[in-house]
């Protein structure tokens, strides 16, 4: 199944924030060299070529076969063996095959050549002849032939709805994978305006100490607050590398992010990004490549358990034969009549077959039930979850964007806090543990804020996996 193919399944926008149009590429990228993606998709071309082998369930078969056979008898417990007449050196060969609506049509002719017959000179036999044999009760119209396709169809399904959901996967890791990494920097870039406000607050408190407009005491919070800043500095390079790494492992290979999204932007991106409204539930689940893939299991189980019924029906067959047998003392192809005074001879056979007790057909036919049974549970457990993935993201991201409101207001008086108490430190009127206290609660906000809108995404990036991403109202 092409990724064209697919994209055409997910006609939602990929999310528009993510550096114009970078994380679109990224998804992209990851479902052309995901090994995952390219596994499953040769997993549907096993069973498209499974489908096209038993196309050939009526191509002609063709056998022929030569020789000379003289005082032959049977081996015991040999199969698979076409033996030739006795005391004869023979050439034969034929054409068999299934004709619609439900008969195994074979036609053959052979040559003999009988050069040491009991009381009888030499002579050339010539036969030809038609068998028809047509099933009346089990395989009647060739119905194991048409639950092997229907089965195998079912199975093409089940891979096609496995890539389905591999691609719808991998989607959802990657967006996630490439907003943890932005969340990453975004966290970073806290850390890092943190520690220049504290380096700014450090070297002010020295210059107002040498100034002796504040005691040398007043240095010393800022200094330990400076460094701690830089100690979480080093652990978000260290956050940061992770991320990427782990970008990196969904797309499947090396990848070059080159946007670098600041606290606000990514603020700013996860205010731009609404719920969407899908379709109706009956429609998420047609989209949802899981709950496909169950209903495509469930249909080959369904063909498996028709044929086990049909296995329980006795094996009743009408043969039908004609042949023509001419002869002749010194030449092939003969007319004449030596050994039989008629040309032209046929049959008629009703054919009866069945098992006395049906015990491992019943227990086929049992299992094959029950397999039905299971998937159907499957598919009512899967659309359970498919609704309660549903609701999680619409509450996750109702709350995340109301908490995101909040701290964003709470974000605008922290600054207005801090403004004020870095003036009344300037002038002497404050210390610089209350200016330290309002850049901490500064930098916490900012840290609260910005992994709200990365949780506020998050959940917007599950709530579209979870309508299978599709098409919206």
């Amino acid at each position: 199944m092409p990724i064209c193919a697919f994209l055409a399944l997910s006609p939602i926008p990929l999310l528009s924030g993510g550096g114009n149009g970078e994380l679109q590429a990224l998804v992209r990228q990851a479902w052309t060299v995901s090994p995952k993606v390219k596994a499953a998709r040769h997993r549907v071309e096993q069973y498209l070529a499974r489908h096209d082998e038993l196309e050939g369930f009526t191509d002609p078969a063709v056998f022929a076969a030569a020789g000379t056979a003289e005082r032959t008898r049977g081996v015991p417990g040999s199969s698979g063996y076409r033996s030739l007449t006795n005391n004869a050196t023979e050439l034969q060969g034929g054409v068999a095959m299934p004709l619609q609506p439900g008969a195994y049509v074979s036609l053959g002719a052979a040559e003999r050549w009988y050069d040491n017959p009991e009381d009888q000179d030499a002579y050339y036999q010539t036969l030809v002849g038609l068998r028809i044999r047509i099933p009346l009760g089990r395989d009647r119209g060739f119905l194991q032939w048409d639950l092997d396709r229907e089965r195998t169809l079912a199975e093409w399904h089940a891979t096609v709805a496995e890539l389905t959901q591999v691609l719808q996967t991998l989607r959802r890791d990657t967006e996630k994978a490439y907003l943890g990494l932005q969340e990453a920097h975004a966290l970073a870039s806290v850390a890092t305006e943190a520690a220049e406000r504290f380096q700014k607050l450090f070297d002010e408190a020295t210059e107002l100490v040498r100034l002796k407009v504040v005691p040398e005491y007043q240095i010393a919070p800022a200094l330990m607050e400076l460094e701690l800043r830089r100690a979480d500095q080093v652990l978000n390079q260290r956050r940061t590398e992770a991320a990427r790494i782990a970008l990196h492992r969904v797309v499947g290979e090396d990848v070059e992010v080159k946007t670098v999204l600041k606290p606000i932007e990514l603020v700013a991106w996860a205010n731009d990004e609404g719920l969407p409204k899908p379709q109706d539930f009956e429609a998420i689940l047609e989209t949802r490549g899981n709950y496909r893939l169950i209903l495509a299991r469930l249909q080959a189980a369904r063909a498996d358990a028709r044929q086990a019924e049909d296995d329980q029906r006795p094996d009743v067959s009408l043969h039908l034969g004609a042949t023509w047998q001419g002869e002749h003392e010194s030449l092939p192809l003969g007319n004449d009549h030596i050994t039989s005074d008629k040309h032209v001879g046929g049959e008629v056979t009703l054919v009866y077959t069945r098992p006395l007790g049906y015990r491992a057909e019943n227990a086929r036919r049992a299992q094959k039930k029950a397999r039905v049974g299971e998937l159907n549970e499957n598919l009512r457990d899967t659309a359970v979850s498919v609704r309660a993935e549903l609701r999680t993201g619409e509450l996750f991201f109702r709350h995340a964007a109301r908490r995101l409101a909040i701290l964003s207001k709470a974000r605008d008086a922290a600054l207005t806090t801090l403004k004020a108490e870095n003036e009344r430190f300037r002038l002497g009127e404050g210390r610089s543990r209350n200016v330290l206290d309002a850049q901490k609660d500064l930098t916490t906000i900012n840290q609260r804020l910005t992994q709200t809108a990365a949780e506020l995404l998050r959940a917007r990036m599950d709530y579209a996996y979870a309508t299978g991403y599709s098409p919206t109202k």
